[in-house]
């Protein structure tokens, strides 16, 4: 039972941190006049990477983001 919380709490962080990164890239696109296209490879490797980042990663990338923000 407690692994089953922890496992949902886990689940649940992980998809409120790449909403906020998701965010976050949307926001650069808003922000940013260049538009740059990517290949399909790069589509599939931006995609396969949104999958396995780790919370870790996310969290660090979130954190400098804002950090350039301020």
């Amino acid at each position: 039972m407690v692994q089953i919380l922890k496992k949902n709490t886990y689940r649940s962080m992980n998809d409120k941190l790449k909403k906020e990164l998701l965010d976050l890239i949307g926001d650069d696109f808003m922000n940013n006049c260049v538009m740059e296209d990517m290949t399909p490879i790069m589509s599939e490797i931006y995609h396969w990477g949104l999958q396995n980042i780790t919370q870790k990663e996310i969290k660090r990338i979130i954190k400098n983001r804002k950090k350039k923000l301020v």
